[in-house]
């Protein structure tokens, strides 16, 4: 029996062709924090022994279903009585009216069986098709479409998270420190036609961020002394794994929350702080040169994209994860919109999912170019000698970043030559160097 408070789903293909398609929709479904809220998966191959024939079993969950998801690939499936089960189950689908979304494979014509190849085009002429080509694609173009379906029958609200407004919060939960920094930022990077002198209410309603004299949920999140209240999982969790694997010994951990300027700054700090760096001579300046195994700015673009485009409704918080060999860091939240893994190595547009956050730090440093912020990244660890960042869009999004270790790249073992000589002891003076950078480093001193 179906959930009767969530719409069914009944995925309907020849099962050799797509078995893996299958599966991927329904873990998918699953894992997804809004959809498996409103919906529930029916796969044929799952289905438990009973005495029923294979036939009126799919018919009757069809007729059951409030979705029909039909992919349609090379093959047509096993025949029986002239037609196969995959389009009986189609025909079944329009003859009760259901929502039918259809998912064709990309291939060459002449690839597909002609009685797929007719199938297809019956489908064509009666309603919009999507094509696909793997299971990424399949599972963004599905997101969007069974979106779009909640909202037509009016289950979730059209607005999104961040526009909602917090009906708990008020305007003493606000942090006016943390405005006054915002715009100190914002004023930095272009103009602003309000400063640090403009009332809070004022700045906040400019900012878009205020309906009706109440706080909206971006406000919160961007400015709240303390968001965590309001949303649990708003905080970020850092953790530095002394070896390569998540099993491996603590070596430290922390949980940051507030105002998300502060956020930021503070995990990147957090990775700064335990990062190795090399330093040079001082022939081109006063002030010897510096370098990071990974580029400042490659790390605040990867933990801005995260907290920004991040699902604030998951229960899940955005974890930064440092190992002996790279920077993972995990965002609850796959890519929005239609946005696919290779899209990010060219020029895209930008499709925000907290457009009123986005709208926010696009006035600061943080996000100053508009789709191009995982080409820069890629940019700048090729500068840095290091492999382009690895980006994984599952069951959420997956940022993975090489290291330089002094192990292998000696990133330690000969930076301390070049210093210039000093009436301090070396050792000293390496260790105050020492501090100071990572000082430097874990406050964005060094940044730009």
């Amino acid at each position: 029996m179906w959930s009767v408070t969530k719409f069914g789903l009944f995925v309907s293909s020849p099962q050799a062709e797509f078995r893996r398609e299958r599966k991927a929709i329904a873990e998918y479904v699953r894992s997804d924090s809004l959809l498996r809220d409103h919906f529930e998966v029916f796969l044929f191959e799952e289905h438990h022994a009973q005495d029923e024939s294979p036939r009126t079993v799919f018919l009757h969950k069809v007729d059951e279903c409030a979705v029909y998801i039909g992919l349609f690939g090379k093959t047509y499936g096993r025949v029986r009585k002239g037609v196969s089960a995959t389009e009986e189950e189609f025909d079944r689908a329009t003859q009760k009216q259901k929502e039918r979304l259809i998912f064709v494979r990309k291939a060459e014509n002449e690839e597909r069986r002609p009685e797929m190849r007719r199938l297809i085009e019956r489908a064509e002429n009666d309603l919009v098709r999507v094509s696909f080509d793997g299971v990424e694609s399949l599972r963004a173009a599905l997101y969007d479409s069974l979106v779009a379906f909640l909202k037509k029958k009016r289950v979730i609200q059209v607005q999104e998270f961040d526009r909602r407004i917090c009906v708990e919060a008020a305007w003493s939960d606000l942090d006016r420190k943390a405005v006054r920094a915002f715009l100190r930022n914002a004023r930095a990077t272009r103009p602003l036609s309000v400063d640090e002198e403009t009332g809070v209410k004022e700045v906040l309603t400019h900012l878009d961020l205020v309906e009706g004299g109440r706080l909206t949920n971006a406000a919160v999140v961007l400015f709240g002394a303390a968001p965590g209240r309001f949303f649990p999982s708003a905080e970020v969790k850092c953790v530095h794994y002394r070896g390569s694997l998540a099993t491996t010994p603590i070596l430290s951990r922390d949980k940051i929350g507030g105002p998300l300027l502060t956020v930021i700054e503070a995990a990147t700090g957090f990775v700064m702080q335990r990062l190795d760096f090399r330093i040079g001579d001082r022939k081109e300046s006063a002030q010897a040169a510096h370098e990071y195994e990974i580029p400042r700015d490659v790390i605040v673009e990867a933990i801005v994209n995260a907290v920004v485009h991040r699902e604030y409704d998951s229960v899940s918080s955005v974890q930064v994860m440092l190992f002996d060999d790279r920077l993972e860091i995990h965002n609850p939240g796959r890519l929005p919109g239609s946005l696919i893994v290779e899209d990010l190595w060219k020029e895209h547009r930008s499709v925000p999912r907290n457009s009123s956050i986005v709208g926010a730090l696009r006035r600061t440093r943080y996000m100053e170019d508009i789709g191009r912020g995982t080409l820069k990244m890629a940019e700048e660890c090729h500068s840095a000698g290091l492999p382009k960042p690895e980006f994984i869009n599952a069951s959420g999004f997956v940022v993975k970043i090489s290291r330089r270790r002094a192990g292998n790249m000696r990133f330690v073992s000969e930076k301390f030559e070049n210093i210039a000589k000093t009436t301090t002891p070396w050792p000293e003076a390496m260790e105050t160097t020492v501090r100071q950078m990572r000082r430097a480093a874990g406050s964005g001193l060094l940044a730009r």
